[in-house]
C-alpha cells in the first residue's frame, strides 16, 4: 500500500498486449531491450513493476500504479515508448510490421483480495451487530392504504421516471406506499384525454 496525499491506494493493473497480427517478434535481442524499455518507463513514472514476462508474440505485466493514472493511460505510454524506440534499433520490425503492437490490450485490475472476498464482505453487512440495529430503525414503512376503486395498492416509487428518483425524491428507505389519489400530481407528459 502506499500512502498519498490525503489517501492510501494499492492498485495493480495486469496488462497483457501483443504484436500486430501476434507475429512471434519478440525474440533475442528485441525482447531483451523490450524488458529495458519496459522497466525503465515504469520507473520514470514511479509504476513498481511486480512481474514482467516477455513471451515472443505477447508481453504480460504486472505494475502497481497511481490513481491519477488510467489503466489506458498505463497501456499506452508502454506501447507507445516500447514502440518508437524497438522501431528504431531494430530495423526489421519495421520492415515486417506496419506498426509493432496491436491497438488493443488487455487490463485487469489486481488486489489484495479476492472478488470473492468482496463479494462476502458485501452480502454480509447487515450481519453485523452494529449495523442490526440501525437497519432495524431505519426500517420504518408508511402503512399500505388501499385504491379506493380497486383495492390495490400502489407503489409510488414504481411510478416515478428514474429521473426523480436520482434527483432523490424517494424517502429514505425507498419502500414509501401510498395510494393513487394521495399521490397528487401527475407525473410524466401530459396526455390528451
Amino acid at each position: 500500500m502506499t500512502a498519498g496525499a490525503g489517501g492510501v491506494y494499492d492498485l495493480g493493473y495486469h496488462v497483457v498486449w501483443c504484436p500486430k497480427y501476434r507475429r512471434p517478434v519478440l525474440t533475442g535481442g528485441v525482447r531483451e531491450r523490450l524488458d529495458a524499455l519496459l522497466r525503465e518507463k515504469c520507473a520514470e513514472h514511479d509504476w513498481p513493476v511486480i512481474a514482467l514476462e516477455v513471451e515472443p508474440d505477447h508481453v504480460h505485466l504486472f505494475v502497481k500504479a497511481h490513481p491519477k493514472h488510467s489503466p489506458s493511460y498505463v497501456a499506452n505510454q508502454l506501447k507507445g515508448f516500447t514502440s518508437h524506440v524497438l522501431r528504431a534499433e531494430f530495423p526489421h520490425l519495421r520492415s515486417r510490421l506496419p506498426t509493432l503492437w496491436s491497438r488493443s490490450y488487455f487490463v485487469a485490475t489486481v488486489g489484495a483480495v479476492s472478488a470473492g472476498t468482496v463479494t462476502r464482505y458485501i452480502e454480509t453487512q447487515n450481519e453485523r451487530p452494529w449495523r442490526k440495529a440501525a437497519a432495524r430503525e431505519a426500517d420504518v414503512q408508511v402503512p399500505a392504504a388501499p385504491d379506493g376503486a380497486s383495492g390495490r395498492v400502489v407503489d409510488r416509487d414504481a411510478e416515478r421516471p428514474p429521473r426523480a428518483l436520482q434527483r432523490g425524491v424517494a424517502g429514505a428507505s425507498g419502500r414509501l406506499r401510498a395510494p393513487v389519489e394521495d399521490q397528487g400530481r401527475v407525473r410524466g407528459p401530459s396526455r390528451p384525454s
